[in-house]
C-alpha cells in the first residue's frame, strides 16, 4: 500500500508498506487489505525531473508508516521524518499469518528514515526520535522540502483519564497535542481533556515572514460527554498553556481525520452575489 509521499527540491520518495491486497480475498468475501509481516518495507525515490526509469529502490525490515512530516536532502542523503510503527496499526485489517493484533507494536513514534545515494546497497537508516504514540504530523508548511525544526502531532497518552460511564471511547482516538523539537528531541504536550478526541492540527504562521514555528495551532476537539465540538486555537510555541481561544460549537461534528488551513491570500477572490 502507498498512502503518502515525501517531496524535496530534487526528489519524490514513496514509502510502500506491507499492507497487501489480493483479488482472491475479495472474491472470498475477506478483508480487501491484510498485513503481511513476511514482506519488507520499501522506499522508491524518483528524481523530480526524471522518468520512471530513474527510480531507485531502498528496502528495510517490516515497518508501517502512513503520514509524513516533511523530507529534505543534504548532499547525497535524503531524510524522511514520519511516525513509524513496528507492525500493523489497524486491528480491522487481519494478519495474513493469522497472528493476533499486536497492540504495542502498532504504536507509531516519530522516526527519521535516511537513504544515501552514495551507498552501493539498497538499505536505509532508521532512527526513532521519540517514544510518544503519535500520528497526523504537521510542520510549518513554509519549510516544506527544506530542513525543519518544528513539528506538531496528535498524541495518544494512555496515562490520561477516559471516564467510560460518560462516553464510550472511540477507536484510534488522540487525546493530546504534541510539539516536537527535531534539534533537542523534546516533546511538549497539552492534554485536551477527559472524554475528548482530537482531529488533525493545523499550523498558522503569525505573519508571512514570521520565524519557523512562530504562530498558532488550530484544531477540532470532540467532547463526547457534552456532545459538542470545540475549535481551539493555541500558541504553537506554548501549547502546554492550553488554548488562547475556544470556539464552542453547539453540536458535535462527525469525527474526521484530516484537515487543512489556507490563508485567504491563497484563495481566489470571488465576486459577491447580489
Amino acid at each position: 500500500m502507498i498512502h503518502d509521499f515525501a517531496v524535496t527540491d530534487e526528489y519524490v520518495a514513496f514509502p510502500v508498506v506491507p499492507i497487501t491486497s489480493n483479488l482472491r480475498w475479495l472474491k472470498e468475501g475477506k478483508s480487501h487489505f491484510q498485513w503481511d509481516p513476511t514482506k519488507d518495507v520499501y522506499i522508491g525515490v524518483l528524481p523530480r525531473y526524471g522518468t520512471g526509469d530513474d527510480v531507485r529502490w531502498f528496502r528495510g525490515p517490516t515497518k508501517y508508516t502512513t503520514h509524513i512530516f516533511n523530507s529534505f536532502s543534504e548532499g547525497t542523503r535524503l531524510h524522511i521524518d514520519t511516525p513509524v510503527a513496528s507492525t500493523n496499526p489497524f486491528p480491522f485489517f487481519p494478519d495474513v499469518t493469522g497472528a493476533p493484533f499486536d497492540l504495542m507494536g502498532s504504536a507509531p513514534h516519530v522516526t527519521r528514515w535516511t537513504v544515501d545515494f552514495a551507498s552501493s546497497g539498497d538499505g536505509f537508516e532508521a532512527e526513532q526520535l521519540d517514544d510518544s504514540i503519535c500520528e497526523f504530523p504537521r510542520i510549518d508548511d513554509r519549510y516544506m522540502t527544506h530542513r525543519h525544526r518544528q513539528g506538531w502531532v496528535s498524541v495518544f497518552d494512555y496515562t490520561k483519564p477516559w471516564t467510560e460511564e460518560k462516553a464510550p471511547r472511540p477507536f484510534m482516538y488522540f487525546n493530546t497535542i504534541g510539539h516536537f523539537d527535531f534539534e533537542t528531541g523534546s516533546m511538549r504536550k497539552w492534554f485536551i481533556g477527559d472524554n475528548a478526541d482530537l482531529e488533525e492540527v493545523q499550523f498558522v504562521p503569525r505573519s508571512p515572514d514570521a520565524p519557523e514555528g512562530d504562530g498558532y495551532l488550530v484544531a477540532i476537539v470532540n467532547r463526547h460527554a457534552e456532545r459538542r465540538s470545540d475549535l481551539v486555537v493555541l500558541d504553537a510555541q506554548q501549547i502546554e498553556d492550553g488554548p488562547l481561544a475556544s470556539v464552542i460549537l453547539p453540536f458535535k461534528l462527525r469525527s474526521g481525520l484530516h484537515g487543512e488551513w489556507l490563508a485567504a491570500s491563497t484563495l481566489p477572490v470571488l465576486p459577491l452575489q447580489a
